[in-house]
């Protein structure tokens, strides 16, 4: 076997190890196992062809878009099963799917970007078994339709630039495209609004590398689309004098939750060793936003499908937070090489240049979601982990593109891919032990099925 045959083995056997992840955990999780109530927004879209007004529950403050196709899926599939629970199980199957899309996007994407071999195996291994990512995956909600949209959004930015690179033009209809990806991240999320950004770049590009290329038609098609994607937000805003206007407008379920106040926040602290201690959720490393975040991300921090009272549990845990100590200092290990070789590259700061930096200011913007919610309301929150995904799959492939000419290691792709596929399947095979005996003992509820 050749080379090229065994790398598109082991690119091949790494996405299907992702897609079987995914899949059993979506098999053993009831669909009302999820950190929020969105099963009752779900159900008020399928019952009614109104949009809820943002004080009629918990999660109606939310854009529209993924509990219209969400209510759509519950009722052509009640129509067609006439039952509750494979209606709700069908509807749990949406964000598996994009989950396992996004994941095929992703590899298309950075297998573009570099020809290195070991590069382009780790950071597909990192999306693949990376726990925030499959249990945001698996639970009902609007999430994960925000970070499919960011890869899509993405993708589609990188095709634009493509033929604006090739051209000297951008073709109409991968720009009406873009807008309208986009669009669908505005209507799914608020911060998704952040995604506005990526077709003003192309605009700006377009213009900037050609005085003399007509973008009038391009710029009303992105005041078209702008009008639509903040078309949710004005009109809560009309209801309620608020902007961005949150759940926390109209209930105080929060109000006793920990910490309560933002001057109790730890923005710094990093309480790895309390972690070690106790890989659960508590109110000593809840505290610390750094640890909270970290803990969320690889691994079941919350028990929503892990039971903390097995002892083999814990020690997955830890093993679980020593891989992520490790990737975390590889990613920062590599993208200071990036940043250092980029900047190494500059001559002179330019209008180019800036363009180029645009992206990471996107992605970084997403990774302040987490600190701007705590800003605004400092209570624990399930999601802060989960709200840094777009912004991570923007910087991943970046990074990727800034260190394509560095030559990693054998001895650490093979220690780090080995190391997390072999956590990934163990998380899994956990979970679908012990699943039953944790369903009993949650963080939080198990939300009622209407």
């Amino acid at each position: 076997m050749n080379n090229v045959s065994k790398s598109r083995l082991i690119i091949l056997s790494i996405i299907s190890i992702g897609i079987i992840l995914r899949l059993t955990l979506f098999i053993v999780s009831p669909p009302n196992n999820s950190f929020d109530d969105h099963l009752e927004v779900v159900y008020l879209y399928a019952k009614s062809a109104q949009i809820p007004s943002p004080s009629d529950c918990w999660e109606c403050y939310q854009p529209p878009l993924y509990y219209s196709i969400g209510g759509l899926v519950y009722s052509l599939s009640y129509y067609v099963s006439e039952s509750k629970l494979i209606a709700w199980k069908t509807v749990q199957l949406i964000n598996p799917i994009l989950s396992i899309l996004a994941l095929i996007v992703f590899w298309r994407i950075i297998d573009s970007y570099s020809s290195n071999r070991n590069q382009k195996i780790l950071f597909l291994t990192f999306f693949t078994i990376l726990p925030v990512d499959i249990f945001t995956a698996v639970m009902i909600g609007n999430d994960y339709l925000l970070v499919f949209t960011t890869i899509l959004v993405y993708f589609q930015f990188q095709k634009c630039l493509d033929s604006l690179k090739t051209n000297q033009i951008i073709s109409l209809k991968k720009f009406i495209l873009l807008l309208g990806i986009v669009v669908s991240g505005c209507l799914t999320k608020q911060h998704g609004l952040i995604l506005l950004i990526f077709p003003l770049i192309i605009l700006m590009k377009a213009k900037y590398q050609n005085k003399n290329t007509p973008i009038t038609n391009l710029v009303l098609f992105y005041i078209l689309f702008f009008t639509i994607g903040i078309s949710y937000e004005l009109w809560k805003y009309h209801l309620t004098d608020k902007a961005l206007v949150s759940n926390q407008e109209f209930f105080n379920y929060a109000k006793n939750q920990f910490p309560g106040k933002f001057e109790l926040v730890e923005l710094s602290s990093f309480k790895i060793k309390a972690l070690f201690f106790d890989p659960f959720i508590s109110e000593k490393t809840s505290a610390s936003l750094p640890t909270e975040l970290f803990a969320r991300t690889f691994f079941d921090y919350e028990y929503r499908f892990l039971n903390p009272q097995v002892k083999s549990v814990v020690i997955l845990a830890r093993f679980g937070y020593i891989l992520g100590l490790l990737w975390a200092i590889f990613l920062f290990s590599i993208s200071i090489i990036a940043i250092r070789k980029k900047l190494g590259e500059l001559k002179k700061i330019s209008i180019p240049t800036l363009f180029s930096f645009l992206p990471i200011a996107i992605g970084m913007l997403f990774l302040l979601v987490p600190l701007l919610q705590t800003m605004r309301y400092p209570y624990f929150s399930s999601m802060k982990a989960t709200f840094i995904l777009p912004g991570l799959f923007i910087l991943l492939p970046l990074i990727v593109r800034g260190t394509k000419a560095i030559q990693i290691p054998k001895w650490l792709t093979i220690m780090l891919t080995s190391f997390s596929l072999a956590y990934g399947v163990i998380l899994m095979v956990f979970i679908a032990i012990y699943i039953s005996q944790t369903i009993n003992q949650l963080h939080g509820p198990l939300w009622q099925i209407p």
